[in-house]
């Protein structure tokens, strides 16, 4: 979605379609692990009036007449309810002293909480408005699916467009593996259906792939292994969470809550903090016991091994670090020093986020 809104030939279409009115680009989304106003409707409602009203400021009276008065009384305000936030938007966009286009793009309607219907409704009716388009994405769910054909006019299924290069990007992955036997072939196609579009699905699940093959399994347990992972990433991560065994879960979830404190900060975590933690797991006097004393090059590249060995037994699949480019004193002094720890991608945070830790 970003990038389609951010496209050079969207911005193109998008003028020709406000001919001579000037044309504004709204961008918001729903994220289920975030606040109330992040999941529901009147986040939305909020999200979009704020910026119309940000381009149409000279309306801001007639959006609200009522508030606006009392504005300047210094009375305080009742909150926005949601009747009152889609009246105030349709004022504005239908005002006869209008001139300004918007097209709004709504990512992630499926992790908007609440009733569908209602979000249909409200989306169906944004979309009948003049002076507004709207693009909006979800996962496939029958109450969205209807709500593309009915209301918005056409819809794009992205595995549609992507699976080939998803099929390409196995392929290579997997090189001579995988060409070597016609089954493989097969197995390529079954990555490619599954994945529904999604890269870093497919991302974990060759990964694995190319782990088994390491380990010498064949093509009908390298099969069952793609057909027994679920293809949705929350349960993914779900799986993969649970079959880590109690030891290395409580291990994770110490790694998984340090690196989620960092990111709700907007930081990645040093990997000496890494090294520190692993340390007080496996000795909970760590920090009393230790005195000063000088380390060797040898002991910087153990912490290294040792750390990265520790977190990617534990959390392999929701963290990444970087690779050490050498044993020279000079990259080992710069990785300990420079190198941060982070979440694979934002799906990794949002099921760290939800309650599953």
């Amino acid at each position: 979605m970003k990038y389609i809104s951010n496209a050079t030939e969207t911005k193109q279409i998008l003028t020709q379609w406000a001919e001579h009115g000037s044309v504004f680009v709204i961008e918001t989304y729903f994220w289920n692990p975030g606040t109330l106003l992040q999941k529901s409707e009147q986040g939305l409602l909020q999200a979009i009036l704020y910026q119309v009203l940000s381009a149409c400021n000279d309306l801001v009276r007639v959006a609200t007449p009522l508030r606006w008065k009392r504005s300047h009384r210094y009375q305080q305000q009742e909150p926005w309810s949601r009747d009152e936030l889609l009246e105030a938007l349709m004022r504005v966009l239908e005002h006869p002293n209008n001139t300004a286009y918007f097209c709004v793009f709504v990512d992630g309607l499926d992790e908007c909480q609440g009733d569908r219907t209602k979000l249909v409704e409200l989306v169906q009716r944004l979309a009948q408005t003049p002076r507004l388009k709207i693009c909006a994405s979800s996962r496939p769910r029958n109450a969205f699916r209807e709500l593309s054909v009915e209301c918005l006019g056409s819809s794009l299924s992205i595995q549609d467009f992507t699976g080939e290069d998803i099929r390409r990007f196995v392929l290579d992955e997997l090189g001579k593996a995988i060409r070597s036997n016609p089954q493989h072939v097969e197995l390529a196609d079954v990555i490619v259906s599954k994945a529904q579009g999604v890269f870093l699905w497919v991302f974990l699940v060759v990964r694995s792939l190319r782990e088994g093959f390491g380990e010498g399994d064949g093509f009908e347990m390298m099969h069952q292994r793609v057909n027994g992972l679920p293809s949705e990433l929350e349960e993914y991560y779900k799986r993969i969470f649970d079959g880590s065994g109690p030891v290395y879960q409580r291990d994770a979830c110490r790694i998984l809550k340090v690196t989620a404190a960092f990111a709700a900060k907007g930081r990645a975590a040093s990997f000496i903090v890494y090294w520190l933690l692993k340390q007080g797991i496996d000795d909970q006097d760590f920090a009393f016991q230790q005195g000063e004393r000088d380390l060797q090059f040898h002991d910087l590249a153990s912490m290294i091994m040792e750390t990265q060995n520790f977190l990617n037994a534990r959390c392999k699949d929701f963290v990444r670090m970087p690779d050490l480019k050498s044993n020279s004193p000079f990259d080992v002094g710069n990785y300990l020093l420079q190198s941060r720890v982070e979440f694979l991608h934002k799906t990794a945070l949002d099921f760290c986020s939800t309650g599953h830790l």
